[in-house]
């Protein structure tokens, strides 16, 4: 009961304090590029210097460089693994999949470590060394 009372008190504090006067002005925003090979979709992103590493479900991880007036090259990939969402942690990769986590060198994308456990998982967030997964609830 209490947690679903937080979470109501924060989303409403959230709504109220909404405003579209508050949005970011998008109009000085244009696109420089884009990659489009051979993934399906990107579900999520993750930035470094200039490389953005990329999840993209079924073909894993994309290390893509970027350029700042061209589209990027995509430069490394590990498709041995399912990935759902990312974080940077130092030099490490960690990656959510369908039923856990991965955990992958930054260099060279080598699997160092994984956490499996049924169920499906829908967010992974690192936070001082602490690894946080969001389990699905359907």
């Amino acid at each position: 009961m209490m947690k679903s009372l937080t979470f109501v008190l924060l989303f409403l504090g959230l709504l109220l304090n909404y405003s579209p006067a508050k949005a970011q002005d998008s109009s000085r925003v244009r696109s420089v590029g884009s990659l489009y090979p051979h993934w399906y979709r990107a579900y999520a992103v993750a930035a470094t210097g200039n490389m953005a590493l990329v999840a993209t479900g079924s073909t894993g991880i994309q290390v893509v460089q970027l350029n700042r007036h061209a589209s990027g090259t995509l430069v490394d990939a590990n498709d041995q693994i399912y990935a759902r969402d990312l974080a940077l942690d130092g030099r490490y990769v960690f990656v959510l999949g369908l039923d856990g986590f991965s955990i992958l060198n930054r260099d060279d994308l080598d699997l160092v470590g994984t956490y499996r456990e049924a169920g499906s998982y829908r967010d992974l967030i690192v936070r001082d060394s602490l690894v946080f997964i969001s389990r699905d609830s359907s």
